[in-house]
């Protein structure tokens, strides 16, 4: 039961942050760095790549970090210092 309910909690917590990536620029990429830090980089990385094509500096750092590193993502050293 505390396993099913770990998830259900995961599940609502998810749900409630693709509301705020719509609807806050800030706040999405506190929640893309959120799930960067606990390597959850393909969520992550969709927020940054979401961001970044609206000239969000911060989102274009993590995004080309990523590309970089090949967090979550193929190594391509042309994305990473696009």
């Amino acid at each position: 039961v505390r396993n099913e309910w770990s998830r259900y909690i995961s599940f609502m917590e998810e749900d409630k942050d693709k509301k705020i990536v719509k609807d806050n620029t800030i706040e999405s990429i506190n929640i893309a760095i959120k799930y960067y830090k606990n390597k959850k980089y393909d969520k992550a990385i969709e927020i940054f790549k979401e961001k970044a094509s609206l000239n969000d500096k911060v989102a274009q750092f993590y995004l080309g970090y990523c590309y970089y590193n090949g967090y979550g993502v193929k190594k391509i050293f042309y994305e990473a210092f696009k």
